[in-house]
């Protein structure tokens, strides 16, 4: 079971819980000598609205069955969210008559918008979480669709050993999550998954380019020894550049508000990168 935000901040017995607080600012010590800037513990305890709304996503992340199908069940309710983003990619493709897609972060709701635009597409999800990938193979169950192929890979750790390279890749609110320092590795590995002239689109979180803040900040979701768990936004340009580095031709860039919802957190800016591979 995922802890609480309370119960990571203070012990049993109520008292400050200055071995977490130690550990972050180790971790956070070392990840900022590398010039990654990450927000000091103190903006981490202000943050509570953020760790809230991430809750659900830790308990996917950490195997919480029970409390994660419902987070991901209403996750999963409005497969159509993503529709104009999805279709903008298909569109942009080479004309195959069966294109292989490739999910990363793969929950079932973006998925099942991606088959209803194209039933005969070859779609693979993939995804370290083994609760994540159950709950795709559920949604398409409940849509009486055959289940999609899926691999349980963590593309931060290993290369993902795929036959089926991708006409079509996406990725929707994961990349915020890859700890910063293997975010170019994760990237060049979705590059060799990728056929020539395979097109792309990754969403993620990203700072407003108005914000008076000259580079990217993170801070750190979950201290896991396996595994920690990142909220990194980047700014807009840098990414651009970091995908570009990777091999990638940036195609098109989409800068959205998200709109304010009733779960707490506060309006977030989202990045829509489109590119292809050559």
């Amino acid at each position: 079971m995922v802890e609480k935000l309370q119960d990571r901040l203070t012990s049993k017995n109520g008292t400050k819980n200055t071995d977490f607080e130690d550990q972050y600012k180790k971790l956070i010590k070392t990840i900022n000598d590398r010039n990654y800037l990450f927000l000091p513990y103190s903006s981490f305890v202000k943050f509570k609205p953020l760790y809230l709304g991430a809750k659900g996503i830790l308990r996917c992340y950490y195997s919480d069955p029970e409390n994660a199908q419902e987070f991901l069940k209403k996750h999963s309710s409005n497969p159509n969210i993503h529709q104009d983003k999805i279709d903008l990619l298909f569109r942009s493709t080479e004309k195959v008559t069966t294109p292989t897609v490739i999910s990363l972060g793969a929950s079932g709701r973006d998925e099942i918008c991606a088959k209803q635009l194209n039933p005969d597409i070859n779609l693979i999800g993939i995804d370290f979480s083994e609760v994540m990938l159950n709950s795709l193979k559920h949604t398409f169950e409940e849509y009486q669709l055959n289940p999609p192929k899926t691999l349980l890979a963590d593309i931060e750790k290993q290369a993902l050993e795929i036959s089926d390279k991708a006409d079509i890749f996406f990725s929707f609110a994961v990349m915020h999550h890859i700890d910063p320092r293997n975010i170019k590795k994760a990237l060049k590995r979705v590059f060799d998954i990728m056929k020539p002239k395979a097109v792309g689109l990754i969403s993620m979180r990203v700072i407003d380019q108005n914000m008076p803040i000259s580079g990217n900040v993170g801070v750190l979701l979950k201290l896991n020894e396996e595994r920690p768990i990142f909220y990194y936004c980047w700014k807009p340009n840098i990414f651009s550049k970091l995908l570009e580095s990777c091999g990638f031709q940036i195609s098109e860039l989409l800068i959205e508000k998200e709109k304010k919802r009733d779960t707490g957190n506060p309006e977030a800016t989202y990045g829509y990168f489109y590119f292809k591979k050559p």
